[in-house]
């Protein structure tokens, strides 16, 4: 007996820690200088200048800086690809800080781009992490939280954070959910969205340069932070769940907890183990957003040209869902036809470097290891239909600590093919004969249980619970009859 994954509803998944592996951002900044008064920008070049005087303190790989609350901060210039240009319809903010006090009641601004009309932030305020956007001008995308639809997270005082404002894929529509803030890993909430369009101003990390717009109002008022920030990266494209974790490479550096996480690459796939040739299952990420598949031309289509260029270039010819769900962790496994010309270990690379693939194995073969000798094994059609027989490579009921109650009309507890597992009340001596309430249950010589529809200690008035117990408890293996499921 054969089967793949696609006939087989048990998968093995194998726990990956990736780290993020294609999508840069378009603007870092990690506060490493130690001295000075700019602040280096690692994709661009578009550097901010530190104003104040924090304090550059050491963290695990490197340094981070300190905001003393009064002052301090970094102020970034306009730039076309951060608020000039646009409008964007994804825009990933990602920041590591810890503040000295989260329960202070004064706002305390970590990052912030734009005025009254447009923008985006994140800030601190009695305990909580807050973020937003809005952009309210009626002729672009006219959206804008009410006081009650900003996101917020508590947080805690002198614990480092990896915080993510995303923008995904929005439209000058506004739409539910479009605007998430992730905390450590974790999507913590979302609310209304649409497009953002041109802001200017410049930007302000750790205090409100010009304008912005909080939960409560609009204020002009500097709100600096107190704390520390090591880490701001900009991405104008969506970061997925999985590469938001916070255990990335940098995160692990930066803040010291490179010993919590585990930074594996993923495994190499294992070839040499039986499987189908030009098959790949991959698992996508969550809220992927690739749409269901379609055939053009030979080749497999998405919602995702990213994707589709990769399916090109791998010459994906068919992707089907494995577990045929539409909604759950499960819809995100399917099953790819790949050139079998092509090397699979190749293919499977190329797969995993995408944004959009968390996971990519080949379509391993995993074969029955328990065939039953029962003579009518192979017309019990009800045991492959609940595959028993994949079940049976794990579990057989050896134990015997396994008891079902038969409900019925009766069983032949004497039946060849029924007698070796059919339970028995260790509580009557005498193997239920003695005439004697052994167990002190009110019931007689209830060896094998009761008729309670007679009133005697023979429960074995009938056929059909004969053959129901059989489905579910006939000795297995036995060269006889059927097979039970245990």
């Amino acid at each position: 007996m054969r089967w793949t994954v696609a006939q087989l509803t048990i998968i093995f998944l194998l726990s990956l820690n990736l780290v993020a592996f294609s999508l840069q951002p378009d603007f870092v900044w990690k506060f490493d200088e130690g001295s000075g008064t700019s602040a280096i920008e690692e994709q661009q070049n578009h550097n901010g200048t530190i104003n104040g005087t924090p304090q550059w303190i050491d963290v695990t790989g490197g340094k981070a800086l300190q905001f003393g609350g009064t002052d301090d901060h970094v102020s970034i210039a306009n730039h076309d690809l951060i608020n000039t240009g646009g409008p964007w319809s994804s825009r990933t903010i990602l920041v590591i800080f810890k503040v000295d006090d989260a329960q202070t009641t004064t706002k305390q601004l970590i990052y912030e781009e734009g005025g009254k009309t447009r923008g985006l932030n994140m800030y601190v305020q009695g305990g909580k992490l807050y973020a937003g956007g809005w952009n309210k001008k009626g002729s672009e995308s006219n959206w804008f939280p009410g006081n009650d639809d900003w996101i917020s997270i508590p947080i805690d005082s002198g614990e480092w954070y990896q915080a993510t404002l995303i923008l995904r894929n929005a439209t000058d529509t506004v739409t539910a959910g479009k605007l998430e803030l992730w905390l450590d890993g974790v999507l913590e909430g979302q609310t209304s969205a649409a497009q953002l369009y041109a802001h200017a101003s410049n930007i302000g990390i750790g205090r409100v340069r010009n304008w912005t717009v909080f939960h409560d109002g609009n204020s002009n008022s500097t709100y600096y932070f107190q704390g520390a920030i090591d880490e701001v990266r900009l991405y104008n494209d969506v970061l997925y769940a999985i590469r938001v974790e916070p255990t990335s490479l940098t995160f692990a550096k930066t803040v010291g907890v490179a010993s919590t996480f585990s930074i594996d690459p993923p495994p190499t796939p294992n070839l040499d183990s039986e499987h189908s040739t030009g098959e790949v299952i991959i698992k996508t990420v969550a809220n992927a957003l690739i749409g269901s598949p379609q055939q053009s031309g030979g080749t497999v289509v998405t919602a995702s040209s990213s994707l589709n260029q990769l399916f090109q270039q791998l010459s994906v010819s068919q992707m089907t869902s494995v577990f045929g769900t539409q909604s759950g962790p499960l819809a995100y496994f399917y099953r790819l036809k790949v050139d079998s010309n092509l090397s699979l270990s190749s293919v499977i690379d190329n797969l995993t470097m995408h944004e959009l693939i968390e996971l990519a194995q080949p379509n391993y073969v995993y074969r029955q290891q328990v065939v039953p000798d029962d003579t009518n094994y192979a017309n019990q059609w009800g045991l492959a239909k609940i595959s028993a027989a994949a079940g049976w490579d794990y579990e057989r009921g050896d134990s015997n600590n396994t008891v079902v109650a038969i409900v019925d009309s009766g069983i032949d507890y004497t039946h060849p093919d029924l007698a070796a597992n059919i339970w028995q009340n260790i509580g009557e001596m005498s193997n239920g004969s003695n005439g004697i309430d052994d167990d002190g249950n009110d019931y007689v010589d209830d060896i094998y249980g009761w008729d309670f529809h007679s009133g005697d200690n023979q429960p074995d008035g009938g056929d059909h619970g004969t053959h129901v117990a059989g489905i579910v408890g006939a000795v297995t293996n036995n060269n006889e009859g059927v097979a039970g499921v245990m």
